[in-house]
């Protein structure tokens, strides 16, 4: 067995408890009212938990090929906490943090294993798919920055998950890693489901955004050197 991995074992039991601990505190802030804490710095560690992890993980990984995808792994959670700051603790400059989840769904999408047909084709449907949704937002005359950016995060999150799912199936090596991914890009789909109902007046959806991506955050996270 590979001498870096038995070591970096510890370390990701040890994020995997840090991860259980910060998830059962701040469920049971949100489903039972207990008063622990500021509950979204609760929250935004579990992300800043996510990002340490994979940096210290980037130290185990046994080729350049590995230390490049968690180099991306690093930037795309980087980008990610970005985002939260603004969206989560600020709640406030939502262009900026919906930009920022832009750029992570991009370095996310870095790490997926494509030849070159099959990444001209990906890259032409990351960019056909949110020119029809501008499209269709100026037919309804519902086109503003905020939404165009929304049409293009959607598509690169919703590509993100598609492509990892078909490696499950397709890929001879690292299928561990497209399982993680596959599963924390669905959750991450499922919590950005839930701000959309919010959006349009179902409360109730609130309450299982952060049920849905902080486990999201921590699969992906665990994908690190599979």
């Amino acid at each position: 067995m590979n001498k870096k991995r038995v070591i970096q074992w510890p370390i990701e039991i040890s994020f995997m408890l840090v991860w259980i601990v910060l998830y059962i505190l701040f469920m049971l802030e949100d489903y039972a009212d207990y008063e622990l804490g500021e509950n979204i710095w609760i929250k935004y560690s579990i992300v800043l938990t996510a990002f340490v992890y994979v940096l210290i993980s980037t130290g185990f990984a046994n080729s350049p090929k590995g230390i490049k995808d968690n180099i991306l792994l690093s930037l795309a959670l980087l980008f990610t906490l970005i985002s939260d700051y603004f969206l989560l603790v600020l709640d406030d400059y939502y262009t900026i943090g919906l930009t920022t989840f832009i750029v992570a769904q991009i370095l996310h999408a870095l790490r997926i294993e494509r030849n070159k047909i099959h990444t001209i084709v990906s890259i032409v449907i990351r960019v056909i798919l949110p020119v029809i949704g501008i499209i269709v937002l100026a037919s309804i005359g519902e086109l503003n920055l905020l939404y165009v950016l929304v049409c293009i995060y959607g598509v690169q999150l919703l590509m993100n998950f598609v492509e990892n799912m078909a490696l499950c199936f397709i890929s001879r090596t690292n299928k561990l890693k497209y399982i993680l991914l596959t599963i924390g890009f669905a959750l991450f789909i499922g919590c950005d489901v839930c701000v959309g109902l919010m959006n349009i007046g179902e409360y109730s959806a609130a309450l299982l955004m952060w049920a849905f991506y902080a486990p999201s955050q921590a699969l992906i996270a665990l994908s690190a050197n599979k």
